[in-house]
């Protein structure tokens, strides 16, 4: 009998010993799965990268923008670089703009409807006349010959066998008159005229030009002139 009871209560024992056993591996296996979930977390794996399709080559067109962007910077470059104002010229160009005078209110303004063609012996009258000349044209047709007077085009402009195209770069309105409020000479042929325009309203804006002279004649010089071919 004592020895049934016993055996009895051995094998409880180990049965007791059996399912903490399992326990813990159950636990040990939980932990384990955690711990590489983190793993996974903090690592992530990487996708593999996609191969770029091959490259197009440029396009013509393309070629050909990218040639005139470089003959532009190098157009520019060759520009002449204006000096930094110092302060006291900045001080003069602020109390000129927000000064209270008007353009009309000072002597040697140019009113609109009183210009003359006065000829292009110096950059003031060679513009006067360049705007005469621009806003008569009802009156007085612009033709090649006059044109190639008034603008710095190639000699060749006025031929019938060579086809020009001229841009202004700025255009003209309904201004009352203007006044040239600075000549400055960037080269010994060169001028830059700064201008003040005043509209019917009484507001102004400011312009500048850029006149060139050639056999002893001031001429306006355009923006661009492309020759059609």
């Amino acid at each position: 009998m004592r020895k049934r009871l016993f055996l009895i209560l051995l094998f409880v024992v180990a049965l007791a010993e059996v399912l903490i056993l399992l326990q813990q591996r159950n636990r040990i296996n939980r932990l384990r799965q955690r711990s590489e979930t983190r793993a996974d977390q903090s690592h992530p794996r990487k996708l593999p990268e996609k191969s770029s399709p091959p490259q197009k080559p440029p396009s013509l067109e393309l070629l050909r923008l990218r040639n005139e962007v470089t003959m532009l910077r190098q157009e520019v470059n060759k520009l002449p670089q204006r000096l930094p104002l110092t302060a006291t010229g900045l001080a003069d160009e602020w109390a000129e703009v927000h000064s209270e005078t008007k353009a009309s209110d000072e002597p040697d303004f140019v009113v609109m409807n009183k210009l003359q063609a006065v000829g292009n012996a110096t950059p003031r009258q060679a513009y006067q006349t360049f705007q005469y000349a621009m806003r008569n044209q009802q009156q007085e047709p612009l033709t090649p010959a006059k044109m190639k007077e008034l603008w710095a085009v190639p000699d060749d402009f006025d031929d019938p066998n060579a086809r020009y195209s001229i841009s202004m770069g700025q255009g003209m309105g309904g201004e009352i008159g203007y006044r040239v409020v600075k000549e400055e000479f960037l080269l010994t042929k060169e001028v830059k005229l700064t201008l003040d325009f005043e509209n019917s309203d009484g507001s102004s804006f400011r312009q500048q030009r850029l006149l060139v002279q050639r056999n002893g004649k001031w001429r306006v010089k355009p923006e661009s002139v492309s020759r059609q071919r």
